[in-house]
């Protein structure tokens, strides 16, 4: 199936996927690779399903991500709350791996849990800090904003918005917080 997709021929890839996971049912890897080749193709439902599916599998040596990939999978769908159990089970399992704090922090946001969204967000900046080759995003710059609007923190709104600025100008998130910023909000 990985070859198939590599190659560009998503039916034969898709057919292989199917066909390992039906021949063999508890193929946990294959599952997670036939989720990631369906979220891939936009079917996001199914993916949810295969993600759900080897999220089971107690024993899979990397059942953080496969929480963090139904979580990124109910985003999609818009299931918010799934979403933040998935994201929430993916940092107990990694012990709180960057990727994993940024997205249960940018949940709870839209959730509007501004106060769980800091704690998590707090460690994500505690590990940048102490980690050389973590830097910022973009995503997790704008989530730091939007969390220090909330606070009213000033001094920390401006400092991410400086970097945001200056390391992505021309990103997403930029233009969402100049719209944020002339909206008031």
């Amino acid at each position: 199936g990985l070859v198939y997709s590599a190659e560009g021929d998503e039916r034969l890839s898709e057919q292989s996927f199917k066909n390992a996971v039906s021949a063999d049912g508890s193929y946990t890897r294959g599952r997670v690779y036939f989720g990631a080749f369906l979220y891939s193709q936009g079917d996001y439902d199914k993916a949810r399903a295969q993600f759900a599916k080897a999220s089971e599998d107690t024993a899979y040596k990397d059942r953080s991500g496969v929480f963090y990939n139904l979580g990124l999978t109910h985003e999609k769908l818009g299931n918010l709350e799934q979403a933040e159990q998935a994201y929430r089970r993916a940092v107990e399992l990694s012990r709180g791996e960057a990727r994993t704090l940024l997205s249960l922090a940018r949940v709870l946001v839209e959730q509007g849990d501004y106060s769980a969204a800091s704690r998590y967000y707090s460690r994500l900046q505690v590990m940048i800090q102490n980690t050389p080759r973590l830097v910022h995003s973009a995503e997790s710059l704008y989530t730091g904003i939007r969390i220090a609007r909330h606070f009213q923190d000033r001094d920390q709104e401006a400092s991410l918005a400086l970097l945001l600025k200056n390391e992505f100008a021309e990103s997403e998130e930029y233009q969402q917080y100049k719209v944020l910023v002339s909206n008031g909000q």
